[in-house]
């Protein structure tokens, strides 16, 4: 230890034990010198170093005032490590300065140099040992989950001290008691092998914590289909003979088979309808029938139904007042068409201009959309509030909320926020013209961002970029187009909530944005700004992406779902969460 300008030479060494969490004696030389011209630190005495948190350090020496300040280096290098929280003054020869220890800190010699408020310093230098406080607690999440054989969930663990701290950077190693039933990585993803029980167990320094595994088989059958739709916490899908099939959320009755109880599992929409397409929104879902006839079930909040009333039905109901559709399409609380000619048209909630025709009053029925444009697609989502169409030369245009500049152009117009008397929004009440000149074969309508693809494949987004939903390897907003990255060529792309999938030619599937869920598919639950590769390996003919959770058909006609699983919405027969593609139950 450097004594300053008292001239003599001590080492001091505060040992913080690993066994106990009593606090060593403070130790050190109070200087008589009193000096004010010079500050002398003599010598500095942790009351406790344990790693990874934070403590009081003694601080000795000479001519401190009130105004002095301690903050910490090692090797004469200020340790980002070592961190001053405030500086108490005691005396003229001690100070209290309070520190945090980061889990990182190495052991060894960390000065600390002192200035005074009228900025003279002085350095001292301490040798202290930062051992580790050993685990007591580990804790695994979630604590049970009922996962379907093939599925993959990850599972976290957080070590604690005995007086209930976390305990950072310590290694957990992960075991399953019955890996015929259920395996789990170096990483802690357990993965279900087949129907049974097992117990998962995280193990730090000697002490474990355990998780309950259920693995459930999904249930196995004969029923394919050829198209499917996501919604914001259901799923549709459509067989070859046009029989609806629905799972998931139904509080409201948006599965349509007359009950409002969830279904891990596909169940027939009631009325032994032949659908060519089918929209799942949040609230609700609509189709078109034989004959372009629009029929809806679920809530009709806010007129989305579009027959006028504000009925809601368990079970399809004729919708949109009579008008013949081509193409149909749901947002929240509010749906589109187009008509036999290209036409569009939209009811329900238009807050935000959703309905395109100039204004935000709300409408029970279909009202055109102005401009006179004629659109070969339509398309929105469950929990949108824009949509966007079309040309037949594949020129797209977007109206309704542009919050995030999902519209892809400018906007004039402004919204008011519905909480509130005052604060407004940028809003498109009428079509306007995505920038950038582009013409796009496909579009898709996310939460608060847009994506499209190009007739040679390239893909396309603009809006919301938070979590990276864009692809375009940053997390900047953006108000016209920017290519998605990474150089591969998609034949659709599908927007959801604050993430996005496309299909590549080659049948690959790939994701990107947010992923808390699981929702990118890649067996992990990491955010990515670029698109990340499906795990699994399965060729794709489509996919879709809702709010939290995606789903796809193969090749093979097989129908497989990924991501958010609370509400049973991967159809698997099970109620977690999975990070990798899941055969829906009851597929060949």
């Amino acid at each position: 230890m450097k004594l300053g300008l008292l001239g003599a030479l001590t080492l001091l060494a505060v040992i913080c034990s690993a066994c106990t969490d009593r606090a060593p004696t403070a130790l050190g030389i109070r200087a008589s010198q009193t000096s004010t011209a010079t500050v002398t630190v003599t010598t500095v005495s942790p009351n406790n170093a344990p790693q990874d948190t934070t403590i009081d350090s003694h601080v000795y020496g000479s001519g401190f005032d009130r105004g002095s300040k301690a903050q910490w280096a090692q090797n004469g290098v200020s340790s980002p490590d070592v961190k001053t929280n405030s500086t108490q003054y005691v005396s003229a020869t001690e100070l209290i300065a309070n520190i945090t220890i980061a889990s990182t800190a190495a052991a060894g010699s960390y000065d600390v140099a002192v200035t005074t408020s009228k900025g003279i310093k002085g350095i001292g230098s301490e040798l202290f040992i930062i051992s580790t406080r050993p685990v007591a607690t580990v804790a695994v999440s979630p604590i049970s989950a009922n996962i379907a054989a093939s599925s993959s969930l990850e599972f976290t663990a957080i070590t604690y001290d005995k007086a209930g701290k976390v305990l950072t950077g310590r290694f957990v190693s992960w075991a399953s008691s019955d890996v015929s039933v259920a395996t789990v990585s170096a990483s802690g993803l357990v993965t279900g092998v087949a129907p049974g029980n097992a117990t998962i167990i995280a193990t730090s320094e000697g002490v474990s914590g355990t998780a309950a595994v259920i693995v459930s088989a999904i249930p196995t059958g004969t029923l394919a289909f050829t198209t499917l739709s996501v919604g914001s916490l259901h799923t549709c899908a459509l067989t070859s003979a046009g029989a609806a099939y629905c799972w998931g959320y139904n509080a409201n009755g948006q599965l349509g088979n007359g009950s409002t109880a969830d279904s891990p599992a596909p169940v027939a929409v009631a009325g032994n309808l032949s659908f060519s397409a089918i929209s799942p929104g949040y609230w609700a879902t609509c189709g078109i029938a034989t004959g372009s006839a629009a029929y809806c079930w679920g809530q009709n909040v806010s007129g989305l139904f579009g027959d006028g009333t504000s009925n809601n039905s368990l079970t399809p109901v004729p919708a949109g007042s009579g008008l013949s559709v081509a193409a149909l399409t749901q947002g929240d609380q509010h749906t589109c068409a187009l008509n036999g000619a290209g036409s569009p048209y939209c009811w329900g909630w238009n807050h935000y201009g959703q309905l395109g025709n100039g204004s935000t009053t709300d409408s029970p029925v279909p009202l055109a959309v102005s401009g006179g444009l004629t659109f070969s697609t339509v398309t929105s989502s469950g929990p949108a509030d824009h949509n966007c169409g079309l040309t037949g030369s594949g020129a797209a245009y977007c109206w309704g909320l542009n919050s995030a500049g999902q519209i892809g152009g400018p906007t004039s117009a402004l919204c008011k926020l519905p909480l509130s008397k005052t604060a407004t929004v940028a809003c498109a009440l009428d079509p306007v013209a995505v920038a950038g000149g582009l013409n796009f074969v496909s579009i898709s309508v996310g939460y608060a961002h847009t994506c499209g693809v190009t007739a040679g494949g390239a893909a396309y987004c603009w809006g919301d970029n938070s979590v990276g939903e864009l692809g375009d390897g940053t997390t900047t907003n953006r108000a016209s187009p920017v290519a998605v990255a990474g150089g591969l060529t998609f034949s659709a792309i599908s927007a959801g909530t604050r993430f996005s999938c496309g299909l590549a030619t080659s049948g690959a599937v790939y994701c990107w944005g947010e992923n808390t869920h699981g929702q990118l598919g890649d067996g992990t639950n990491v955010a990515r700004a670029n698109p990340t590769a499906v795990s699994g390996g399965v060729s794709f003919s489509l996919v879709k992406a809702g709010s939290h959770h995606a789903c796809g058909i193969s090749t093979t006609a097989t129908a497989y779902c990924w991501g958010a699983n609370l509400h049973s919405q991967l159809g698997d027969g099970a109620t977690a969460d999975s990070n990798s593609p899941v055969k829906v139950a009851y597929q060949p």
